[in-house]
């Protein structure tokens, strides 16, 4: 068994010229192996497997040991039954496509080969362990953000890490003198993935709501994607359950080209934010242009291509249940967005696709309600109903008089406010679950509307008090449970 996170960033640096000081080196993706590496990560290996063949680029990676370290790497232990699962540390890489994509894995593993099997609530607890593991990971020197270090050291859990890591590598890439300051928003976080890859004779039951794949006949594995709640928000994950006649390189491949397919959407939706409110402002015709507009083809063209890849490997639609939302730019701001890209003068087709990025729709979630759905003749055994407190939250807060349409006229203020005040990443994923909870209302989707308020916390209901919303109060006070 192993189970890995995945944490993507983006990076808006080389589209704002030299004042952000960047390293000349490493030249990704043309590395050198054994020779390049990515200061205060740690040294680029080959990987030993290679990537996967042609075209995905990621056949060395930077073995990133020094940027986040473990303390101690705890056993898991299940109080209830007395189950013990030691672990052991299988991997940390760094991964940079050399323009704005920017990925770090870290993956653990049982120390026996196998384990006999996990019930609902102790997959449950075993996840949980995971992303509660205590890291540590480097601060910079308040005189120099590059790499020169205080001694001090950025105590947190691993599911924590993501804005952590992101400013350090921020800080690590860069030359000396650094720039009088280091903008927030120069490296953002995405969000966070989960992996779980699995035997046959490992019957681990998934207690998570999500959505099971049929299972193909040229990968002979099983495919499950859910949604996992941790610290009041929901992480993704992917769980591949593996049979004795799985064909394991498909497998493989399909597993890189899940992972850097959720980097890419992630890039790309922070990059077009960045454009969207205006903090990436480029001159026409200028070099920042041009490696913008490369950008941006090259994003939309391996995003196809990644989904391409996947649907084909799976003989499943993969690429909708990849996307992690309908919309990769909130709503109000698309307008803004469009308009800034016909000021730089883009090329009318790199403009095009991402139009048809934009604002296309997918609807990535199927909602399974009920006490349970159980996958007949998987290896993944049964699924979870978490959905099913969103559902009773939005049937209190409906029953007591609440109106969707009135609530998402509220949120579309709200959400327009908080774009405004957002400087933290958390802030940013919070405007973007009210975004997502007021498209979903403007549906009629109650249900949706709620589970994306689960996710907005804290900072949005107290702004929403400020502003004089009280539908959007209302129903951010049920949804979080104040």
């Amino acid at each position: 068994m192993l189970l890995s996170i995945q944490f993507p960033f983006s990076d808006s640096r080389i589209f704002i010229g030299e004042k952000a000081k960047l390293l000349g080196r490493p030249h990704w993706p043309s590395v050198s192996p054994d020779v390049d590496f990515v200061r205060s990560f740690g040294s680029i290996r080959k990987r030993r497997l290679g990537g996967i063949a042609g075209w995905v680029g990621e056949n060395a990676l930077c073995e990133a040991d020094r940027a986040l370290r473990f303390p101690r790497i705890e056993s898991f232990r299940d109080k209830q039954t007395g189950l013990r699962i030691p672990l052991l540390l299988a991997f940390r890489r760094f991964y940079f496509d050399g323009l704005a994509v920017g990925k770090f894995e870290v993956g653990i593993s049982p120390k026996q080969k196998e384990i006999d099997a996990l019930t609902r609530q102790q997959t449950y607890g075993f996840i949980n362990h995971f992303l509660n593991l205590p890291v540590t990971i480097p601060a910079l020197s308040k005189k120099a953000v590059s790499a020169e270090l205080a001694g001090q050291l950025v105590s947190t859990s691993l599911g924590q890490s993501a804005k952590h890591l992101a400013k350090f590598y921020a800080g690590s890439s860069i030359a000396h003198p650094p720039p009088a300051k280091l903008e927030n928003w120069w490296v953002l976080p995405g969000a966070p993935l989960l992996f779980v890859v699995h035997k046959h004779s490992e019957r681990i039951q998934i207690p998570f709501f999500g959505k099971p794949v049929p299972r193909s006949e040229n990968l002979k594995s099983d495919l499950f994607y859910c949604e996992v709640p941790y610290s009041g928000k929901s992480l993704r994950m992917w769980v591949m359950g593996l049979t004795p006649q799985t064909n394991y390189g498909e497998v493989r491949a399909l597993r890189i080209c899940l992972l850097r397919l959720h980097a890419e959407h992630e890039a790309l939706r922070l990059v077009l934010q960045n454009i969207a409110t205006g903090k990436i402002d480029i001159t026409p015709k200028s070099k920042e242009s041009d490696l913008l507009q490369l950008y941006l083809n090259e994003a939309t063209r391996r995003i196809t291509r990644l989904g391409s890849k996947a649907d084909n490997l799976s003989e499943s639609n993969l690429a909708e249940l990849a996307r992690e939302s309908e919309d990769m730019v909130n709503p109000g701001e698309r307008d803004a967005l469009l308009t800034s890209l016909k000021t730089i003068d883009i090329r009318n087709n790199i403009f095009q696709k991402v139009v048809e990025y934009v604002k296309t729709e997918i609807h990535a979630r199927e909602v399974y309600m009920g006490d349970k759905y159980h996958i007949e003749g998987s290896t993944v055994g049964a699924v979870g109903d978490q959905a099913q407190a969103s559902n009773n939250v939005f049937n209190q807060w409906n029953q007591s008089g609440g109106d969707l349409k009135n609530l998402a006229k509220e949120l579309a203020a709200l959400r327009a406010e908080l774009g405004k005040q957002a400087k933290e990443p958390e802030e940013f994923e919070a405007a973007a679950a009210i975004a997502k909870a007021e498209a979903a209302a403007e549906k009629g989707d109650g249900t949706t509307v709620f589970q994306y308020l689960k996710n907005a916390g804290k900072w949005a209901f107290d702004v929403a008090k400020s502003i004089g919303v009280p539908v959007a109060v209302e129903a951010l006070k049920k949804a979080i449970g104040i």
